[in-house]
């Protein structure tokens, strides 16, 4: 049962990879048991976007409060920038934006302090990667869509950055819902899948 639901893994053999194994990221287990009811169709794509947009907003304001009153010492903050400069990076394709970009989202979400949170934005986003990703892919116009979404992260982080909680709340929810709109004109037909993606 512990296999399961993603606390533990088990290995024949022997060895220190066999046996029982505690698993460190609990977001794995959790992002299984969501697309396992995904699937069985208890957790509706919609929900999932939606909890994702209030999860973030309050992360982005957390993280700008934190700031706010804490300083911007937080290894957090220096990971964010080197990952919006990877994503300006000239030769970064679709899938690799998509991994900097989901980084991006985990770093503001971790400077806002609450594990809890941290680890349950994880699993949404595990939860949903593959239908982003076939957003990524069936974007028509990404070198606009991309620079839009390199915009709109750097907006969220200097709103961190200057502390400003109402802000950077706004834009992290804006952010999400720019991205659904955007995919679904691209794909009216796939609507009721896109409707749970974001970047």
């Amino acid at each position: 049962m512990l296999d399961t639901i993603g606390l533990v893994k088990s290995a024949v053999g022997s060895g220190p990879a066999s046996g029982a194994i505690v698993i460190s990221e609990p977001a794995s287990g959790m992002a299984r048991a969501m697309r396992l009811h995904m699937a069985a169709r208890n957790l509706p794509l919609e929900d999932i976007v939606q909890t994702r947009m209030l999860l973030e907003g309050w992360a982005a304001r957390a993280a700008a409060d934190r700031v706010s009153t804490q300083g911007t010492h937080f290894s957090e903050l220096e990971e964010a920038s080197a990952l919006l400069e990877q994503m300006s990076a000239k030769d970064v394709d679709r899938v690799r934006f998509h991994i900097l970009d989901s980084q991006f989202h985990l770093a503001v979400s971790a400077l806002a302090g609450s594990v809890v949170i941290s680890t349950v934005m994880d699993s949404l986003r595990e939860t949903i990667r593959g239908y982003v990703i076939d957003a990524f892919t069936d974007l028509t116009d990404w070198v606009d869509v991309s620079a839009e979404l390199r915009l709109q992260h750097r907006g969220i982080l200097d709103a961190v950055l200057a502390g400003d909680g109402d802000t950077a709340e706004r834009l992290a929810r804006d952010h999400i819902a720019w991205f659904v709109a955007r995919a679904s004109t691209d794909l009216p037909a796939r609507h009721s899948q896109i409707a749970a993606i974001s970047s």
